[in-house]
């Protein structure tokens, strides 16, 4: 199609240039200034037309039409005269001379723009694969960007593409995955991935496979393969003679964003597990403080009951009694606490969601501390519509649970403990709050390691508080919320967040 409007363009410009020149030599009856009208019209044909055929093509005509019609004999070749050969020959390479130095001179001028373009367009993806925080969006980004920029489909195989069985691909026709599916392109990708070096068809790079209807390109930084890029070519000129090279120069910048997305990545994982082992290690520091004291004191308590039995009075065996009796179910309730961390998630510190009705969890957390705290005067404060937070219903209740008896013990509350919940933006936020004696200052920062007392005069000599609420800063981090505590004008205030759209 190329080549017929560039035909068209020459003939049609051959055939003014010759009526011009005509029309000139008809009034003026000279002929000195034919061959400029000639030389213009291999000009114009040389920037019309695309390559250096036509060029040649106008050079030939344009000499022919000089000589043949405005040279004497007009009408007729006569290599008989003097000069005539020379001047015939001389014109000839003075055109095709002319022509081709402009065609050259379009030429680079195209490629020149060709590169500025490719230069810009790099520059433009590098852009997007900078800002990309995930290995599926750098890989998302890249396909996109092919199938936008050259209109082909295009597959992004992360492993050995023999053994992957979920690739990415972007497809611009439904058919060409059918393509990329087969098992003879798969041993093709398989090839590109192995051997680190392109694969598929011949353009210029490899000739491995001229059988098949892809081209793919491995990703690899440092001798890292990070995947295999294949393209849908299926012989397409367009994409052979310019989309190539540029997918070439974009490989390596696909690879680099992979590479630093990895440093991330790892950098993350050792984040993750510092902030694990900090929490294991306080974990640990506040079961040694909170069980020692209660278990010396139930071995003691009994020893002292079973050595004494004949000496002590009745009130002072109830008093060893209820001791004993205290401590064990203090005991048994931080053993539930400890239950409550075991179903979160170890590998990624998650829980497993539902959507619960958020009435109704405090409703529940309240009647099992009813039950433990018979005379606990408690005043909940709910929204009036019904409010679904996606959450742990056992590991929520236990928080508040938690929160609520921590007040009831420690905050020595004139009042009764008010739990609030109210709807934020995008999250719900619950409040326990109490008229007590509130937080030490120098205890704030400390208050959820797991091992500092919280209450400013608070502290049972008997057991810490500490464990209870590192499970609760615990619980909450893995629901994606937060857990702070502040001092009032009198009292203290503990509020939760929990968002109420479920992570992805």
């Amino acid at each position: 199609m190329q080549y017929l409007k560039d035909g068209v363009k020459t003939f049609s410009l051959l055939i003014l240039s010759t009526i011009i020149a005509y029309i000139y030599f008809h009034f003026t009856h000279n002929t000195t200034n034919i061959s400029t009208v000639y030389m213009l019209y291999v000009f114009l044909v040389a920037r019309l037309t695309s390559g250096y055929v036509w060029c040649v093509i106008a050079s030939i005509c344009g000499m022919l039409g000089v000589n043949y019609m405005f040279t004497y004999p007009y009408f007729a070749f006569n290599f008989s005269l003097s000069g005539y050969p020379f001047a015939f020959i001389g014109m000839l390479i003075i055109a095709i001379i002319t022509s081709t130095l402009t065609a050259h001179a379009k030429e680079q001028s195209r490629i020149k723009a060709l590169r500025e373009a490719c230069l810009n367009q790099l520059n433009e993806i590098n852009k997007q694969l900078i800002i990309a925080d995930s290995s599926t969006q750098i890989i998302e980004l890249t396909l996109n960007y092919v199938v936008s920029s050259a209109h082909i489909s295009c597959i992004f195989y992360t492993e050995d593409p023999i053994h992957d069985q979920m690739p990415v691909s972007h497809l611009v026709l439904p058919e060409d995955e059918a393509v990329f599916c087969s098992a003879y392109e798969r041993a093709i990708a398989h090839l590109a991935y192995v051997s680190e070096k392109p694969s598929g068809m011949s353009y210029g790079i490899t000739s491995t496979s001229p059988d098949s209807k892809c081209f793919y390109l491995p990703v690899i930084s440092h001798s890292h393969t990070w995947g295999v890029l294949g393209f849908l070519a299926n012989d397409n000129p367009a994409f052979i003679k310019d989309n190539l090279s540029f997918f070439t120069l974009m490989i390596p910048q696909m690879a680099l964003a992979f590479e630093r997305q990895n440093l991330l990545d790892d950098h993350q994982r050792l984040a993750i597990e510092a902030e694990k082992e900090k929490m294991r290690g306080n974990l640990l520091r506040a079961i040694s403080h909170d069980l020692r004291t209660p278990l010396t004191s139930i071995i003691g308590s009994s020893a002292a009951y079973l050595e004494s039995t004949s000496y002590l009075k009745e009130d002072e065996k109830l008093q060893l009694i209820t001791q004993i009796h205290e401590d064990s179910n203090w005991l048994l309730h931080m053993v539930e606490n400890l239950l409550s961390v075991t179903r979160i998630v170890k590998e990624t510190a998650k829980v497993i969601k539902s959507s619960e009705l958020l009435e109704e969890v405090i409703a529940e957390s309240v009647s099992r501390i009813k039950k433990r705290y018979p005379n606990a005067a408690i005043c909940v404060t709910v929204p009036d519509e019904m409010v679904l937070v996606p959450m742990d219903a056992t590991l929520i209740e236990q928080v508040i649970m938690n929160l609520i008896e921590n007040a009831l013990k420690y905050a020595k509350a004139s009042s009764p403990i008010q739990v609030k919940a109210t709807v934020q933006s995008r999250m719900v936020q619950v409040d326990v709050i109490d008229d007590g004696i509130g937080i030490a200052k120098n205890t704030l920062e400390t208050l959820f390691d797991g091992y500092c007392p919280n209450h400013a005069t608070s502290i049972d000599i008997n057991k810490g508080i500490g464990i209870g609420l590192s499970i609760c800063q615990t619980i909450i981090s893995a629901h994606s919320g937060t857990l702070t505590a502040r001092n009032l004008e009198k009292g203290a205030i503990f509020t939760f967040t929990l968002p109420l759209e479920e992570d992805i």
